[in-house]
């Protein structure tokens, strides 16, 4: 069961991958100057560096602290210029595209499709709920707080202290509760991941 469920959310994950890169690859590519620029600044931060590394490491205190406050400067530009990034049209269009055809192929087809997506369907496994509110929280958790990121995404919009917080702990949560996720599925001898045991839902074989 941990085979097939694994290998479906993989194969499912492609799917919506290459799906949602075949629409926004027309959008990205009139929008490229942001991207550019953030990975030409990004090169630079990681040239500074290494710069700064080997200047240390000669005991060459004054070019070593010219470099430190380039690296410390470099690395204030880079906060804005990603925050810029991160709201451009490039990333927006992924960010949004990538989070509403989550919610459509994984959430509201096996709504409507017995528990199943393409893969789960193929791997002759569903999901089982007892209402649609239970169905809806484990799919949210599942999905790594897909709709809740989205919404507090586009609050953090509104200044960079908000983008700052957002960046600061939201990411590191979602990312900590996928790998805590993971393992509880991964130890569980009833094969339930955490979003299962608390939305009281199961994956069974049909």
């Amino acid at each position: 069961m941990k085979i097939k469920r694994i290998s479906a959310y993989i194969l499912d994950s492609l799917i919506l991958l290459m799906f949602v890169s075949f629409l926004i690859t027309p959008i990205q590519l009139n929008d490229k100057k942001v991207f550019t620029k953030f990975k030409e600044h990004s090169k630079e931060i990681l040239d500074v560096t290494a710069d700064y590394i080997k200047v240390v490491s000669s005991n060459d205190v004054k070019k070593s602290l010219e470099l430190e406050k380039k690296v410390k400067s470099l690395g204030e530009n880079s906060k804005k210029l990603q925050y810029k990034h991160r709201y451009s049209l490039y990333f927006l269009s992924q960010k949004i595209l990538t989070v509403l055809l989550t919610i459509v192929y994984f959430v509201i087809f096996p709504l409507f499709n017995n528990g199943q997506t393409l893969f789960k369907k193929i791997f002759k496994i569903k999901v089982e709920y007892d209402t649609i509110l239970k169905y809806l929280l484990r799919e949210e958790m599942a999905r790594n707080f897909v709709l809740t990121s989205l919404i507090l995404y586009f609050i953090a919009s509104f200044n960079y202290s908000l983008f700052s917080l957002y960046l600061g702990y939201i990411t590191p949560i979602t990312l900590s509760f996928m790998i805590i996720n993971f393992i509880v599925f991964l130890v569980n001898k009833d094969n339930k991941a955490l979003h299962d045991i608390i939305a009281g839902t199961n994956v069974v074989e049909v």
